[in-house]
């Protein structure tokens, strides 16, 4: 019988920690990939690095590559990367693929380094985040939020594609995703081209989830909010969203909110762990209507997530309308919105250093106030089909349901 060393312990413990603090959860498969600027040969010169500045007995290369492939099958290192990938990684990716001299290389190890530790730690913060709610539910609350890819759950689909299917139509639907750590809790929220795809979906579903929150707590939300968002400047990082969010601390619906994004292509994290397993759904059982789709969401992950399709929006995005503009926020990675003595502050910097620090705005005076806003004018689910694909939804389902008659 062959015991494990304590060589092998540190060595499995260290690329565990990689892969969480750089690696990727990807939507679509249950991988976990690795940025672009890396290989494996990096990686093991890195973990060496570690052994020697913390006094650990290193392992051969070999031996490190074995307990890789034996013990993290699911973390990989892309030569292609199918999601859009950090620009920076890219640019690492390539220089190091040049023929370098040693002081060059040690100059781009020390840049590709700092680039990958300014990631690990807003990744890091976002942990901190998600662990606090989970302990302390009663103070904290954290939610991330996501949308995933709609060529997933586009519908009708099928686990084997004939070549007829590919002439079908299909009627696009977007799935956005919701995880709340406190409760340990996900939300699938379904909806179509009936609505624009902007901010007024993603603050429509943080009020369905605040709002179920809120029943799961005695009527009351926490006194402090963790929202982590994607970068997308439609859906989340815009004028809208940040005076909504100010508007909510503003009627002291809570006290303190954080609002946090992660790095430019080092985005994926555990609500995408949740799509990729709605996407593995997809590819083992058929989805033609609605229901299905919903049925589909509803096995993929346990506990069952909470699914609504949204057939009606609240306009929050006109709401949160102001005349108070804050720009320049594109390099800005961490907001902070707080109540004291009847006057909001908005604190902000590019990242989650303490060497950072913060700037402040007193945004009080240009808060709209929170009121009941009016419902957004959708298009008719059959006109969107019509318009964008130039055929009616009755044809579709027909052809599709023909698949299953025997």
């Amino acid at each position: 019988m062959r015991y494990t060393t304590e060589a092998h312990i540190i060595a499995k413990q260290y690329l565990e920690q990689y892969a969480k603090h750089f690696g990727d959860d990807q939507p679509d498969v249950p991988e976990i990939h690795l940025p672009s600027c890396l290989t494996k040969k990096l990686v093991f010169k890195d973990y060496s690095l570690h052994c020697i500045t913390n006094h650990h007995k290193a392992i051969k290369r070999t031996r490190f590559l074995q307990i890789w492939r034996m013990e993290f099958p699911n973390v990989k290192v892309r030569k292609h990367q199918k999601m859009t990938q950090c620009t920076e990684c890219a640019v690492f990716k390539e220089a190091f693929l040049k023929k370098l001299s040693q002081d060059e290389f040690k100059k781009l190890e020390v840049r590709r380094k700092a680039h990958l530790t300014l990631q690990r730690i807003a990744r890091e913060k976002y942990y901190k985040h998600r662990t606090k709610s989970q302990e302390n539910p009663q103070q904290y609350l954290s939610l991330i939020i996501d949308n995933m890819d709609q060529s997933k759950t586009n519908l009708p689909r099928f686990p084997f594609v004939s070549k007829a299917d590919n002439s079908l139509t299909k009627l696009h639907h977007h799935v956005t995703g919701v995880l709340c750590h406190s409760l340990q809790k996900a939300y699938a929220f379904t909806w179509t081209d009936q609505f624009a795809s902007n901010c007024n979906v993603t603050l429509n579903c943080l009020m369905t989830v605040l709002d179920d929150v809120a029943k799961n707590n005695g009527g009351s939300l926490p006194p402090t909010l963790y929202l982590q968002a994607d970068n997308a400047a439609k859906d989340n990082k815009n004028n809208y969203v940040l005076m909504f969010l100010a508007m909510l601390v503003k009627a002291e619906i809570v006290k303190k909110i954080k609002l946090s994004f992660l790095m430019v292509g080092h985005t994926h994290e555990d609500v995408d762990q949740f799509f990729s397993r709605i996407s593995v759904k997809c590819h083992q059982q058929a989805a033609v209507t609605l229901p299905d789709l919903h049925q589909l969401i509803s096995t993929s992950v346990k506990p069952m997530p909470y699914i609504q399709h949204i057939n009606s929006l609240w306009d929050f995005r006109k709401l949160a309308t102001s005349d108070y503009s804050l720009c320049d926020f594109k390099d800005i990675h961490h907001f902070v919105f707080r109540k004291a003595d009847d006057k909001v502050t908005l604190k902000f910097k590019n990242w989650p250093l303490h060497s950072e620090p913060y700037r402040e705005l007193d945004v009080t005076n240009a808060i709209p106030d929170l009121d009941v806003p009016s419902i957004v004018e959708g298009i008719q689910p059959e006109e969107v089909f019509r318009f964008a694909h130039g055929t009616h939804i009755q044809t579709i389902l027909s052809i599709a349901g023909s698949r299953f008659v025997s």
